[in-house]
């Protein structure tokens, strides 16, 4: 399954739980550096406890106000987990970026070959 994004983004307000895994369930954002901008996953505001489980996340470039390239996570309470996220671009969290008192679980998640000025894959701010 793969689930391709131009120049938009995926708000989620509740869970978000693949049942094939990150090997089959794929989610590509069609950017680059400096060109439609945007986060791939993005909870901001989340009064409820939201799950992303087994998705490989890919090819963000950029983000809100720069942080969160694959997921963008404010003021929200969230388990990121049994995903793998790579290849996203962004200047700050270019994997993960989390700000606005955040209390987020990352479990079990493969994170590599992100790019950023600060926290290439995960970047958590209060």
């Amino acid at each position: 399954i793969r689930l391709s994004l131009v120049g938009s983004e995926m708000c989620i307000r509740d869970s978000l739980i693949s049942e094939e895994g990150p090997e089959t369930t794929i989610i590509i954002h069609w950017g680059l550096p400096g060109l439609e901008e945007h986060t791939v996953i993005e909870i901001k505001d989340n009064s409820t406890l939201c799950c992303i489980d087994g998705f490989t996340i890919t090819g963000a470039a950029g983000g809100f106000d720069g942080c969160g390239g694959a997921i963008f996570v404010s003021s929200s309470d969230v388990i990121i987990r049994n995903n793998i996220i790579t290849g996203n671009w962004c200047a700050n969290g270019a994997g993960i970026c989390c700000f606005g008192n955040p209390s987020p679980t990352i479990e079990n998640n493969l994170i590599y070959l992100n790019e950023a000025w600060v926290g290439g894959g995960i970047h958590i701010q209060n």
